[in-house]
């Protein structure tokens, strides 16, 4: 009992490498604006930490005195001023990180940086995961680390 003709012979995918330097140029472009796009993203929680890390120091510096045997409050503000104000200084330096690094790959401009930019943004889950695998996927490429010149 035959169902019809055979099924073709598996063929493996081949990336075509016709035009692949416009499509590089294109994927570096858009990685560029995706480092600024994600270093907005961090300078937003950036704000949001340091408000968390100002509003409890505001709210508790006229607050009475804590219960017999309580910590006082003034001293419960102090540790979010401390703990959210070290959290938004280092997401402004991982803005600032990316911002940079975003400049370097619109120039074409030291490999290395654009590369730590990536390493940086795998940190943050699901956002930051994904711009930074195919930002180290595109960066390792020899043609693509070629276009950066000599470091």
């Amino acid at each position: 009992m035959s169902f019809g003709s055979a099924p073709p012979p598996f063929t493996p995918y081949q990336p075509q490498r016709q035009g692949s330097a416009e499509a590089d140029e294109s994927t570096l472009n858009t990685l560029s604006v995706l480092y600024y796009v994600y270093s907005g993203f961090v300078a937003l929680s950036a704000l949001v930490a340091g408000a968390f890390a100002v509003l409890p120091v505001l709210l508790f510096a006229g607050a009475a005195p804590g219960s017999r045997g309580g910590p006082p409050p003034w001293l419960f503000g102090g540790v979010f001023a401390v703990v959210f104000g070290a959290v938004a200084l280092i997401l402004v330096g991982k803005a600032v990180l990316m911002v940079i690094a975003g400049q370097a790959l619109a120039r074409r401009r030291n490999h290395v940086l654009c590369v730590a930019g990536a390493c940086v943004a795998l940190m943050n889950m699901p956002l930051g995961t994904a711009l930074g695998a195919f930002a180290l996927v595109v960066l390792m490429k020899p043609e693509v680390k070629a276009r950066f010149g000599p470091t």
